[in-house]
Order: structure tokens, then sequence, then C-alpha cells
């Protein structure tokens, strides 16, 4: 129904200055729209693979988090009938740092770390980053990466990975 699908692809979308960047829900490609319209797109470097078993099953357990206590299991319950998909989406969402520069998150929904490759306006790969948990990203500085994690207890955590920039 209505629910999103694990390890679904879906389209994200980050503002930088001077442009929107928008990525491809089925490769790994991210689109620059300049403010007179014109568009750039950049394909970038992410093997496609099939997903594991365990990946599905994580990616399942991060979509009913978002769900109350109450509900998890029952989601949970749904979303194993949902038949796994045959790729794993090229990217998973996009973020915008302080400095301007694009974050591609190449790593599912669910993974134990993030990865992401650290693109400039004009489709150049400047850094890669992998942050050693998987966060839910909220702001990502020039020296830190701050997100929330959910606990063994149940409970919501903030978290913040600090940068070493070159």
């Amino acid at each position: 129904g209505g629910a999103p699908r694990p390890l679904g692809r879906t389209a994200a979308v980050a503002a930088l200055a001077g442009s929107v960047a928008i990525s491809s829900a089925d490769s790994p490609s991210v689109t620059m729209v300049r403010p007179d319209g014109r568009e750039v797109r950049h394909v970038l470097p992410i093997t496609t693979r099939a997903p594991s078993r365990s990946e599905y099953d994580e990616a399942i357990q991060a979509l009913a988090l978002m769900a109350p206590a109450a509900l998890r299991q029952s989601l949970v319950d749904q979303l194993t009938q949902v038949p796994m998909p045959e790729r794993l989406p090229a990217i998973t969402a996009l973020f915008v740092d302080t400095e301007g520069l694009l974050w591609v998150q190449a790593s599912p929904p669910g993974a134990p770390a993030l990865d992401f490759l650290i693109v400039d306006q004009a489709g150049a790969i400047v850094a890669r980053c992998r942050v050693p948990r998987g966060i839910t990203v909220f702001e990502i500085g020039r020296d830190y990466v701050l997100g929330s994690l959910i606990d063994a207890s149940d409970e919501v955590r903030l978290v913040m990975f600090g940068l070493r920039r070159g």
C-alpha cells in the first residue's frame, strides 16, 4: 500500500547555493539544475548490485523504527512479505554541508555504516567519507556529522562524528 518499499528506489533532492541537486531513482546520477533552468547531469562511480538478505532485513527494521513501538512487529511482518528488489538503490539520500558540497549517500537504509561521495557543483568527487554507524543524518558541518540513532533501549540518541578536511 502506502508504505515505502524496503530498499525501494526514490529520487532525493538537495538545495545548493545557486542550484538544486536531484538524484535519479534508478541510476547513479545526479542532475544539477541551475537558476537559469539549465541542467547538468553527473554520473557517479557507484556500482549497483543485488541486495543481500541481511541488507533487506536491516532495511525492513529501519523502516519499522519509524512506526510507534507497539506497531513495529506488525509492520515488520507486512514488509517481510514485499519481494526483495533486484538491485540496491545507487543513491539513497542527498545532503549539503556548510561548505556548499553535496554529500551523496551510497549505502542502503539500515546499513551498519554510511558511505558518502562528496561532490562539488561541477560534479567532481572531492572526497569520500564513511560514518561508522548507521545514523539518521541531521546536519553536516565543516568538521562534524550530526545525527541520531535508536539504541537497544528504544531511546533516540544524538550523535556527532568529527571530520578532518584536507
